[in-house]
């Protein structure tokens, strides 16, 4: 590399910084962020929202449900004996009825 473009390097160095302010460093510090799943922080600021705390029960009770299902199944194909599955419909909402 000649002096001409070391100079050339260094003098361009000096321009590109970085964001100063706190809100252009948060806003930054996302720039490599692909889906947030192991994040510490949220990407995205929850809403209180009804309809998506509905469907964030459902999804858990879905998974539960499935959850349930094959500890049950390992259970039985390890020869313990395994009570049928109970079929329970619970309403744990707390909008009145």
């Amino acid at each position: 590399m000649t002096e001409k473009e070391l100079a050339a390097n260094r003098k361009n160095a000096l321009k590109s910084t970085g964001p100063k302010t706190p809100a252009g460093k948060k806003r930054a510090s996302m720039n490599s962020l692909k889906h947030g799943l192991r994040s510490v922080s949220l990407a995205v600021p929850i809403l209180e929202n009804p309809k998506v705390s509905r469907y964030e029960t459902h999804l858990e009770r879905s998974l539960f449900r499935s959850l349930h299902e094959l500890q049950r199944l390992q259970e039985q194909r390890l020869g313990h004996p395994v009570p049928p599955p109970m079929a329970l419909d619970m309403n744990v909402s707390q909008e009145a009825s």
